[in-house]
């Protein structure tokens, strides 16, 4: 299940959150409130599924669940782009269609060297 935790008590947490913002390194959790208009990645006072603690304690209440949660949300996003199979469907077409003009020109050029 996803979850969204809002840290109530701390000591020293580092999260790593590279799987939702694509920080290379753990991001400290504090205890001070932040907007609600806030980017994922400037809340610091919160803990989100799909992260690691990898320092550190924290306490929490948990805030949302399932789909409501940041990474449900991302899940939503991607169940719905249906164009990821266009694009797949079109480079499939695409590489048949090389993979047959090389083909065609391999047979060529060793049928010349075997004809002369």
């Amino acid at each position: 299940m996803y979850v969204c935790v809002c840290v109530c008590v701390c000591v020293c947490p580092q999260v790593q959150e590279a799987m939702l913002t694509g920080e290379s390194l753990p991001v400290s959790k504090t205890l001070h409130a932040i907007p609600p208009a806030a980017t994922l990645g400037d809340r610091k006072c919160m803990c989100y599924s799909a992260t690691a603690v990898v320092s550190g304690q924290a306490t929490g209440v948990v805030v949302a669940t399932g789909d409501s949660a940041e990474i449900g949300q991302i899940n939503m996003l991607v169940n719905t782009v249906s164009t990821v199979v266009c694009v797949y469907a079109y480079m499939d077409r695409v590489n048949q269609s090389h993979t047959g003009s090389r083909a065609q020109v391999t047979v060529s050029l060793y049928s010349q060297r075997i004809t002369r």
